[in-house]
């Protein structure tokens, strides 16, 4: 029986950790579990840094009080009193992270509010020279119930935008009606989306946009799509008087074969339209809420 060396037993531990890192989340202290609780600014907590800007004001607070988190021991409450100028005036900023060029990452995150209604945007992007946005779950409408967040962008030239960051936003300008707004965020998680070499083996040929499912749903369902070339697309929920209620996911997106999953517990049961944008193509299609 051959019996593995030192050296062997070393060279496939390491393989083993190399070929699971990619599935791995790469941010910092997502679920808010470095820190003790408390009231905090600027950059004290691992990973985050809480910006106010502007005439905006807010407090950012990590909790420990269960009704207050998703999961783990601790969430990150962030209590708006007064918006400013912008949309991320104020907003937290999960940042310093390495990335991979051209690669596309699964960008996820889980948030309620304490008045139906507000609403928050997350975005990734480069942190320099510039920022530059990957892409973005915008406009995001939440509710009394924890709902998850998701969206998939890719990234561009590591040489200059060599690290990651997500900042999510919750100065937009329809918040005001609800202010004063306590934000709860859990979880906020960034991985690799497979190998962007096996992705692109198999290209399909033309748009497409899948009927979600299930359907009717509640509260949750997948809707997906394809692409035959990477580009820029917009994917949006449309009432049925064909107003935006959210924007489910939007930014620079691989060839080939993409999947987005949708929570509406904070919409009313009924019939809406789900329309992407990719290029000069458009398509729209109908799904039903059912409560």
């Amino acid at each position: 029986m051959r019996t593995l060396s030192l050296y062997s037993i070393v060279f496939y531990a390491l393989f083993f950790i190399m070929s699971h890192s990619l599935s791995a989340q790469i941010n910092p202290n997502g679920g808010f579990e470095t820190g003790s609780p408390g009231t905090y600014t600027g950059t004290e907590v691992t990973g985050w840094n809480f910006q106010l800007g502007g005439s905006a004001a807010a407090t950012f607070r990590i909790t420990a009080e269960a009704d207050s988190v998703y999961s783990g021991n601790q969430a990150l409450l962030v209590t708006v009193t007064a918006i400013g100028g912008n949309a991320w005036e104020p907003q937290v900023f999960n940042t310093e992270f390495p990335v991979a060029s051209n690669t596309t990452y699964a960008v996820s995150a889980w948030a309620k509010v304490d008045i139906e209604g507000a609403k928050a945007s997350f975005t990734m992007g480069s942190l320099s020279p510039n920022y530059y946005e990957w892409g973005r779950q915008g406009n995001v409408e939440l509710g009394y119930d924890w709902q998850q967040i998701s969206f998939q962008v890719t990234t561009r030239d590591p040489e200059s935008e060599p690290r990651g960051g997500i900042p999510i936003h919750f100065g937009l300008s329809d918040n005001q009606i609800y202010l004063p707004i306590t934000f709860f965020l859990d979880d906020v998680e960034v991985s690799v989306v497979g190998d962007v070499a096996e992705a692109n083996a198999e290209v399909p040929d033309k748009y497409s946009l899948a009927q979600n499912y299930p359907n009717p749903f509640n509260p949750q369902t997948t809707i997906e799509f394809s692409l035959p070339v990477s580009g820029n697309i917009r994917l949006v929920l449309n009432d049925i008087l064909g107003r935006t209620v959210q924007e489910i996911a939007s930014g620079n997106y691989e060839a080939g074969s993409h999947q987005v999953t949708l929570n509406l517990s904070n919409l009313s049961s009924g019939v809406y339209f789900y329309t992407l944008e990719a290029g000069s193509f458009i398509s729209t299609k109908k799904l039903m809420l059912m409560k």
